[in-house]
């Protein structure tokens, strides 16, 4: 009687184990992959003053039209995908060398004009600052 007892209360809590995982998931599917990634209030601010300071070294380094589809461009935005076939390149590495390290699996990257920040195995948006290619 008592591994009976035992066996209904294991099998209770086993129950109930994705249930409670369900319900402290948050709400944005980006959130799952990469709880607490994104762009630190320092880099950003480093990410504007290198962009202020040298304009014209990504235009001069990154030769894809640099545009993205209008209706991307408005919307792109945290927990998206990057559709396949839009153009990105990497950060130029003077500028990636100043900023905070990402975990494995996470890129930066220049998609038309902003920056993003993406898991790379799903192309999935982390987290964006916007219009800093000028």
């Amino acid at each position: 009687m008592k591994r009976l007892a035992s066996l209904i209360v294991a099998l209770g809590v086993l129950g109930t184990g994705p249930a409670l995982a369900d319900a402290r998931r948050p709400a944005d599917p980006a959130r799952w992959l990469q709880p607490a990634i994104g762009f630190s209030g320092a880099d950003r601010q480093r990410i504007d003053a290198w962009f202020t300071r040298y304009p014209d070294y990504v235009t001069r380094t990154y030769h894809p039209d640099g545009k993205l589809p209008r209706e991307i461009d408005r919307t792109l935005a945290p927990a998206d995908r990057l559709p396949r076939g839009v153009a990105r390149a990497p950060l130029p590495w003077p500028l990636e060398s100043q900023l905070a390290p990402v975990p494995a699996g996470v890129e930066r990257a220049i998609v038309g004009r902003h920056l993003v920040l993406l898991d790379a195995r799903t192309a999935t948006v982390l987290d964006i600052v916007r219009n800093v290619v000028r």
